[in-house]
């Protein structure tokens, strides 16, 4: 699919809405993995960190062939990204406010 779309900004949302119309029709398919894999791949090309995160979210919670692997390199991805190029701003104060009210501490700013 790749090389359907020029890489202008039409063209890349163009190719955004064809990953996620290919994804509506088989991404819950078992063996759908390769379709899942080439649309993480490419958004990493694009340098489109939360991107990435958000197709990761949607596809560890669907039962593929190869769910162990995706889940490995999700938490790589994780583990090697600064959080605020993964979740927005406002998500990450939400998750720091919840763990902190679970935590019970006080954390000073």
């Amino acid at each position: 699919m790749r090389e359907l779309a020029p890489q202008s900004d039409r063209g890349i949302e163009k190719l955004r809405e064809l990953y996620d119309r290919a994804l509506s029709m088989a991404g819950y398919e078992f063996h759908s993995d390769r379709l899942w894999q080439d649309y993480i791949a490419w958004e990493e090309a694009q340098g489109e960190w939360h991107r990435v995160a958000a197709i990761y979210d949607r596809l560890i919670r669907i039962p593929t062939a190869m769910y162990k692997s995706h889940m490995e390199r999700f938490e790589a991805i994780v583990n090697m990204c600064n959080p605020y190029d993964l979740i927005s701003e406002d998500e990450f104060n939400d998750i720091f406010d919840t763990v902190r009210r679970k935590c019970n501490i006080g954390v000073s700013q």
